[in-house]
């Protein structure tokens, strides 16, 4: 059996990584809701906002391909924005 403080530390390391992998699922559905707004009020506006360029550059990013499809670019992809 384990003690209280390894069990404490264990679940406090469960947390931070939920968290972490948390603020990854917000900025990559942010990434979404840039891109649906572009598509469909650039046209109308003749505004666009621009892709999320985080400063962290170990967070996935949402990207279009030279073909139009999205994908999740993870830290290190050379397809990222620049």
């Amino acid at each position: 059996m384990i003690g209280k403080e390894e069990a404490e530390a264990g679940l406090r390391r469960l947390c931070d990584e939920l968290v972490e992998q948390q603020a990854d699922l917000t900025a990559l559905a942010e990434d979404l809701r840039i891109h649906l707004q572009n598509v469909t009020l650039s046209e109308i506006t003749g505004n666009s906002i621009p892709e999320r360029r985080p400063m962290n550059p170990s967070v996935p990013v949402i990207v279009r391909d030279p073909d139009g499809n999205l994908r999740i670019a993870p830290a290190g992809d050379k397809g990222r924005l620049p």
